[in-house]
């Protein structure tokens, strides 16, 4: 069940076009018959430019500080970190895994699952 929607635009990086990231909280079903609650999930899902690796970085750091809203890290009013069980982020980052954009989305806590369970070299573009 989708709870809520959110958008978020990117400060749009010279005459690029504007990018943005779509955030849905979704309840799951329980996973197993001792949970209080249904878990509740942000699945975020974005495409960031493919100019510059700067122009990442700068999306990195707006979509970073969008992250922590969603799970109530900035103070966000919608949720609170107590209620979301997780961030899932999806999309095309255009970004090799030593990019400073994937170094951010690291830092905050996300997890890059290609390094958990993928194989070969795991970029999100040729």
């Amino acid at each position: 069940v989708i709870l809520q929607k959110r958008e978020f635009f990117y400060t749009r990086y010279g005459t690029n076009i504007r990018r943005n990231a779509v955030a849905c909280l979704v309840q799951l079903s329980k996973s197993n018959a001792k949970a209080k609650s249904n878990p509740r999930v942000w699945i975020v899902n974005t495409h960031f430019g493919s100019n510059s690796g700067e122009e990442q970085y700068r999306q990195s750091l707006e979509l970073a500080d969008f992250i922590r809203t969603l799970r109530g890290d900035n103070g966000g009013t919608t949720t609170t970190s107590a209620t979301v069980t997780g961030v899932s982020l999806c999309g095309d980052l255009n970004s090799l895994p030593h990019f400073r954009s994937i170094q951010t989305l690291e830092s905050i806590g996300l997890r890059d699952v290609w390094k958990v369970c993928g194989m070969g070299y795991g970029c999100t573009f040729p």
